[in-house]
This record gives structure tokens, sequence and C-alpha cells, in this order.
């Protein structure tokens, strides 16, 4: 009774809470959660998929993220009839079940809240131009609109894939 949880970076605030949760839901139920983390560089990036195929798994949790960037080990482990669920995003085949933020509700309360604090100048700082990050930057523009707010480019930072200071610094 085992389950894999398969994360662009085990790093990141948002996947290292998931995780957490996940292991602590998945014991209660008896589960055992194995955590694969696709960061580091590429040669431990490429070791790491290459496992993925062989493992044995009653389910996998994954993002659409790993399934852009790794087609191949996705096709072998849908090719296996592993049930999935998708965080942050439906699969690309949309064969598989997913669990997903509403952006455009989410930017509009952080944008409204911002505002009655006073604010009118609001940045947005994201990680790499996944799918999810570029719904999110087009609901920030439309929530800026639809408040009057100009949109401004030097307030939207985009960082680098895999890199933590380029985030910081966004």
């Amino acid at each position: 009774r085992q389950i894999g949880l398969l994360l662009p970076d085990v790093r990141h605030p948002f996947f290292s809470c998931l995780a957490h949760l996940v292991q602590a839901h998945a014991a209660r139920r008896e589960y055992a959660t194995f955590i694969f983390s696709l960061s580091g560089t590429q040669e431990e990036v490429t070791q790491t998929a290459g496992l993925l195929p062989a493992q044995t798994w009653d389910g996998l949790i994954t993002s659409p993220y790993i399934v852009e960037r790794y087609p191949l080990q996705f096709a072998t482990l849908r090719d296996r009839h592993i049930p999935m669920v998708f965080i942050d995003g439906s699969s690309p085949d949309g064969d598989h079940d997913y669990v997903e933020t509403d952006n455009r509700k989410a930017i509009e309360q952080t944008l409204r809240h911002l505002i009655e604090l006073g604010h009118h100048r609001i940045g947005f700082a994201a990680g790499p131009l996944t799918k999810g990050v570029r719904e999110r930057i087009e609901h920030y523009k439309a929530a800026l609109e639809a408040f009057g707010l100009p949109f401004e480019k030097p307030l939207l930072q985009i960082g680098a894939e895999g890199d933590v200071p380029a985030g910081e610094q966004a």
C-alpha cells in the first residue's frame, strides 16, 4: 500500500507543505508515501526520472509541469495504468482526476485586499512560466484592469527555472 508523490521541487514552500499533508493523510489510511523531487542538477533529475517507471505504486500524485518536462516517463507510467491525480492543473491527456486552485478568484481577492490596504502599485513575482503561472499572470492583468489600475510591465517579474536567487530577486 504505497503512493508516489512526484513534485517539481520539494524545496518550494507550496510543494513541501503539500508533501507533508499528503504523507500525513496517506499514513492515516495505512499508505506509505514515496516522495520524488525532480530538482537539482540535470544529471540528478535525469537519474531520478529514470527510476520512476520501475516503481510499484497504488496511485500517483503529480503535476502537469512534470508531464511537460518528462513526457516519456509520464507515458510509461500512464501505460502501466497507475491511478493518477494531478495538482495545480489537469493532465495533458485529460484522462485523470485533478485538483486545481481557482486562480482568477485568488488573484482578485489578493488584489482587493491590497487595494483596501491603500496600495495602488501592485507587483507580481512568479517562478518559471508554466501553464499555471501564465494563467495567473493573465488573471493578474485582468484584475488590475477591473480595479482601474494600470498594468506596469516592470512590476511583473519572472524568475528562472530552478534558480532560487532569481526568484528572490524578482
